[in-house]
């Protein structure tokens, strides 16, 4: 089983997206998705949806 870890994201979707291309069987959110960056919003929304996927 590949785990894929984020954290300190810091808002910025780009990133947020970019590490979600990477093949796993299973994501952990290990902190500070939000605050400093420019979408807040945005990383919480996709981390929403991602979460009742079979990503």
């Amino acid at each position: 089983m590949k785990i894929l870890l984020i954290a300190d994201i810091h808002a910025n979707f780009e990133a947020l997206q970019t590490v979600f291309d990477v093949p796993h069987d299973r994501a952990i959110c290990l902190g500070d998705i939000v605050d400093y960056g420019p979408d807040p919003d945005k990383c919480i929304e996709f981390l929403q949806k991602k979460e009742h996927s079979n990503h």
